[in-house]
């Protein structure tokens, strides 16, 4: 944890204004005061998939999955596409003793979220790779790829928008 210190901070989702020290403001782990004691944050997207125009956010797609009974814990990330942008990448830690085929899981996440955050890839994994503060290392995921993954759209399974009648 980074000692307490006063610069200025985004707390509880309200940027503080330039100039208004706050000696309660916490900074996260990925933030850091600069030499101005003002808030830094070096990677403010740093959890953010950008797939085909849209924004996607990692976050949002673990709490799905992580609702899925058999899901112990899960990892969402962007892996670069060959179409540019990126695709959705997600690893899965099983709950002990469960089995999920990535087809179900697709299913479930295809009722629970919008059509272009559904992931492309699925990997099952024992544990994921955490630091000594049992933060998740997403650099250490993207290290590794594609290979290797299930991939939902060589399997023929395609997600498209549901249109309801106006």
């Amino acid at each position: 944890m980074h000692p307490r210190r006063e610069c200025d901070a985004d707390v509880a989702g309200r940027n503080l204004r330039r100039g208004v020290k706050n000696p309660d403001a916490h900074l996260a782990d990925n933030q850091r005061c600069g030499a101005e004691e003002s808030a830094q944050i070096p990677n403010p997207s740093m959890h953010e998939i950008r797939r085909r125009g849209e924004n996607i956010s990692a976050w949002e797609i673990e709490t799905v999955v992580n609702q899925h009974p058999a899901v112990l814990e899960s990892a969402a990330y962007a892996v670069p596409s060959e179409l540019g942008e990126d695709e959705v990448k997600i690893a899965v830690v099983l709950a002990p003793g469960a089995k999920l085929r990535p087809e179900d899981l697709i299913e479930f996440c295809r009722d629970r979220m919008a059509y272009y955050a559904v992931p492309r890839f699925i990997e099952f994994i024992d544990e994921l790779p955490k630091t000594g503060t049992h933060r998740i290392q997403y650099a250490a995921l993207k290290a590794q790829g594609v290979a290797g993954a299930w991939d939902r759209e060589q399997a023929g399974i395609k997600v498209e928008r549901t249109r309801t009648p106006s």
